[in-house]
């Protein structure tokens, strides 16, 4: 899962100077979110990808936390191209 963390989730998408990364790690959530990816539910007790920003526009900080399947699927994306990251949006 740890590879995970080598893959932007905005790469290309957007960003402007002064963007800043605030905390980027695998952790277990302790209350159930949505995954920003796939919008399925994470639940409490599982592990994935949280990633807060703090956008040089001023919103922010934001928090994106991702599930367990989309965070492995993030590990791959350097392997297969992204093909099981895509797989996860449809």
């Amino acid at each position: 899962m740890e590879a995970a963390l080598k893959y932007n989730p905005f790469d290309g998408d957007f960003g402007m100077p002064g963007d800043r990364q605030l905390r980027d790690g695998i952790v277990t959530f302790r209350r159930q979110h949505k995954c920003v990816h796939c919008t399925g539910p994470i639940e409490p007790g599982t592990r994935g990808r949280s990633l807060t920003m703090l956008w040089a526009d001023g919103d922010g900080p934001v928090t994106g936390r991702y599930c367990t399947s989309c965070t492995a699927a993030m590990a791959l994306v350097f392997v297969d191209d992204g093909a099981a990251l895509d797989a996860r949006t449809c």
